[in-house]
């Protein structure tokens, strides 16, 4: 293909050498390269994925007259669509990235959307409520998000995946209601709940410390933004998760031990901004954790306790504390983990310490031993590889 001009000849003799009937296109590479769309009016799937374009922009204002598109998803360049797309009346799923500034203003009345996926500083379209067939929700809010919106998540009876990242501060009404409506899902099919961004605080936690009917279809939660004062109750019913994210800020022996014994957790994040008193350390007590693989951990002092046989499975861990750890404390409490000889399967191992302003990267003294690998890692949205599903133990019974 001419790389350098749009819609050459050779891509219009490709067009007319495919069939004016294709049903999908999934196109990969330089726009310039695609295929000249308008002329497929029957697609029922649309997939771009654009790299090493030398063209900035691409006109996809036509896409309303794919009338029986069912999947559409764009990825790459900057992107007009058309201002409605009412018509297309068969769209499952709308997923596009930031690259698309404007977003269709009827996006929330097509009743058969399954998945939508919109761009962080997007304007959320009115009517979230009417989508009651949503499965897949991810947005990012604002400061001029409306109420109603965080209101209308509580009607979405089928969603089983929400991420909502929030790109300001979310004053009091707003968190009420989205805790209100969080709480009406836990009662559905919500399988993975990720909050990223914004500043829930304490406001948010206290609410949700208290959820019930418990989300019992969870299997993640990554709630890094929301600071619950203690870790909840409802937790321990969480019999199917696989992978958390949170943020507590006192934790208890009790506290650490719900953690302890969930059946099917793989990754854990657990930052911590006060150990009760009483306990001073985190000890991780024998065959506890039993299929965890990751475990990151974040607290002014790196005061954990490996018993043998603690975490079995454990292969990556990862652990920030702050500076003065480096100089020695006098109230008593360690600061450095004990019984990382105990992790018998650790492969990799990573220390951020906090210097006033700023993380460095150190690589911790260890015993040579199984320790294969020492490198720095970084998730700021607190993902963990969660697809592998975690074995049970047949003795118990339980499915995950």
């Amino acid at each position: 293909f001419n790389r350098d001009l749009e819609y050459t000849e050779q891509n219009l003799v490709l067009t007319r050498s495919v069939h004016h009937q294709t049903r999908s296109i999934s196109f990969l590479g330089p726009i310039q390269c695609m295929l000249v769309i308008s002329e497929f009016k029957y697609l029922r799937l649309l997939q771009i994925e654009v790299y090493y374009s030398n063209i900035d922009s691409y006109d996809l204002t036509h896409m309303c007259e794919f009338f029986q598109l069912r999947y559409f998803r764009i990825r790459g360049i900057l992107c007009k669509l058309p201002e409605k797309i009412g018509g297309l009346k068969y769209l499952e799923t709308f997923d596009i990235d930031d690259n698309v500034k404007n977003i269709p203003s009827d996006v929330c009345k097509l009743s058969s959307m399954a998945h939508l996926t919109l761009p962080k500083h997007a304007k959320i379209p009115s009517g979230i409520d009417k989508l009651v067939a949503l499965r897949t929700l991810k947005v990012s809010t604002s400061y001029d998000t409306s109420i109603e919106f965080y209101e209308g998540l509580g009607s979405l009876r089928k969603l089983r995946e929400l991420e909502l990242g929030a790109t300001n501060y979310m004053s009091r009404d707003k968190v009420v209601s989205l805790a209100a409506s969080l709480m009406k899902l836990g009662s559905c099919s919500l399988r993975s709940l990720i909050l990223r961004s914004g500043d829930l605080s304490l406001e948010a936690g206290d609410r949700l410390n208290f959820w019930s009917p418990p989300p019992l279809h969870l299997r993640r939660l990554h709630v890094f933004e929301v600071v619950f004062s203690y870790v909840p109750d409802w937790i321990a019913k969480l019999d199917k998760l696989t992978s958390l994210v949170i943020r507590i800020r006192e934790i208890s022996k009790d506290g650490f031990g719900v953690l302890a014994r969930l059946p099917c957790l793989l990754f854990l994040r657990l930052s911590v901004h006060r150990v009760k008193e009483e306990d001073a350390t985190i000890v991780v007590c024998s065959r506890t954790f039993q299929y965890l693989k990751e475990f990151w951990f974040r607290y002014k002092v790196p005061c954990l306790v490996f018993e043998p046989l603690a975490m079995p499975r454990l292969q990556i861990l990862n652990i920030q504390f702050d500076e003065e750890c480096l100089y020695g404390r006098d109230d008593g409490v360690p600061c450095e983990p004990a019984g990382i000889e105990h992790l018998t399967n650790l492969m990799q191992i990573s220390a951020h310490i906090h210097l006033a302003h700023h993380w460095m990267w150190q690589t911790p003294a260890l015993p040579r031993r199984k320790v294969k690998h020492f490198s720095e890692r970084h998730d700021e949205d607190g993902h963990g590889q969660v697809e592998e599903e975690a074995p049970v133990d047949k003795r118990q019974r339980r499915p995950c």
